[in-house]
């Protein structure tokens, strides 16, 4: 039997909630004793491509799609971002929104960052971080990381992670170089 675990584990900040991916099926547990809080299957094609849970444990993140899509400025096939109650595993929203490498959730899980790549001049790749509601998918902000120069190392120097600090008043992008933005109205908001 071989068991394909594609992400996680990934726990909430108070170590409330586990979740992960198996053989495509998201599973959310309960830290204190283990128990299986709830499970979802992808539809039959697509894949979990990320995971990110909420520093409070009420919300978990899943991007879903084609992993076939090998060029950084595409968006995934059929993809979207599923947002689910960590308790109950009931689908809070269904975000249309392409191009996760990487999700994070606010504390709350009000706000998901999610890092994109655009085409920039001359070849380049700009990897940025658009941040939106979950309720709504509404685009509340985005911040640009930096432009990376077409060459042979373009896609390790465009890959970047992203995360939101447990005050939920910054946004952290980091790859080769890290940075720091502040979230100023929207941290107060969605703490």
């Amino acid at each position: 039997m071989t068991l394909n675990t594609e992400w996680g584990p990934v726990r909430s900040d108070r170590r409330t909630i586990v979740a992960y991916s198996f053989d495509n099926v998201l599973v959310c547990r309960r830290m204190d004793d283990l128990s299986v809080l709830w499970t979802k299957s992808v539809e039959p094609g697509l894949e979990l491509l990320r995971i990110a849970v909420s520093a409070d444990g009420t919300r978990i993140a899943a991007s879903v799609g084609d992993p076939l899509v090998e060029d950084l400025t595409r968006g995934w096939r059929q993809h979207y971002l599923g947002v689910y109650d960590g308790g109950t595993g009931e689908e809070v929203a269904r975000l249309q929104i392409d191009g996760t490498d990487w999700i994070a959730l606010s504390t709350d899980g009000g706000l998901i960052a999610v890092v994109s790549h655009e085409r920039g001049e001359k070849g380049a790749v700009v990897p940025a971080a658009p941040i939106y509601e979950t309720s709504s998918g509404r685009k509340v902000a985005s911040v640009v990381h930096g432009p990376v120069k077409q060459g042979r190392h373009q896609r390790l120097e465009a890959g970047i992670t992203v995360a939101f600090t447990s005050d939920g008043k910054y946004l952290i992008t980091s790859g080769m170089a890290t940075r720091v933005w502040s979230l100023g109205d929207m941290a107060g908001q969605h703490a």
